[in-house]
């Protein structure tokens, strides 16, 4: 029915838009459904310490500095030194990607964006964890942000319709799958920091 051509345009870019929302939204869902039932293979190697944290800052560094951000990052060569992890590379990498994404999507323009990578109080953990100066999560979100399709009523509605709602589900369960923990630090107007 609509004869302009700018018109159809427009339109062929909202249905290309929402199909590939929908692509990402069924593709997580699947991914969410074999990993919740433990049909979801992982592929185990043994890494340094050290050598992931590298491996992970150089895939992803490019895509701080593309977003126009500052990027602040710390691994601490020493604690990590001579300790090995078990992991599937490609899953942590997921993870990681996601938190990055998350960070780039909620920090404005020229802020940072906070990496770092060690070893926990106890001596026994890797950690990584991920720092945006973006607007936050209030306290009565937090407890919610790992649940399926949950966002922050912080979040705008142009981020809602881009996002599955899905990430966190599925990295909360790679890294039970890891026997590790994922959790999050925020406060209003503060920006978050999740850590894995």
């Amino acid at each position: 029915t609509i004869k302009d051509t700018k018109q159809i345009e427009d339109a062929i870019d909202i249905i290309f838009t929402k199909s590939l929302t929908m692509e990402r939204l069924i593709n997580d869902l699947i991914q969410l459904s074999k990993l919740e039932t433990k049909q979801f293979s992982m592929q185990f190697m043994r890494i340094e310490a050290n050598e992931l944290a590298i491996d992970l800052m150089s895939r992803h560094k490019l895509d701080i500095k593309t977003a126009h951000l500052t990027l602040r990052y710390k691994i601490d060569r020493e604690a990590l030194s001579k300790k090995y992890l078990i992991i599937d590379l490609e899953r942590i990498d997921q993870v990681f990607a996601n938190l990055i994404s998350n960070a780039i999507k909620y920090t404005k323009a020229k802020d940072s964006i906070i990496i770092k990578f060690g070893i926990d109080s106890t001596k026994d953990n890797f950690y990584v964890s991920v720092t945006d100066t973006g607007s936050g999560i209030s306290q009565d979100d937090l407890p919610h942000i790992f649940d399926r399709f949950y966002m922050s009523s912080t979040v705008s509605e142009e981020k809602r319709m881009s996002s599955t709602g899905l990430g966190l589900t599925i990295s909360k369960e790679i890294i039970a799958a890891h026997r590790g923990t994922i959790f999050a630090k925020s406060r209003l107007g503060k920006g978050s920091t999740f850590t894995f």
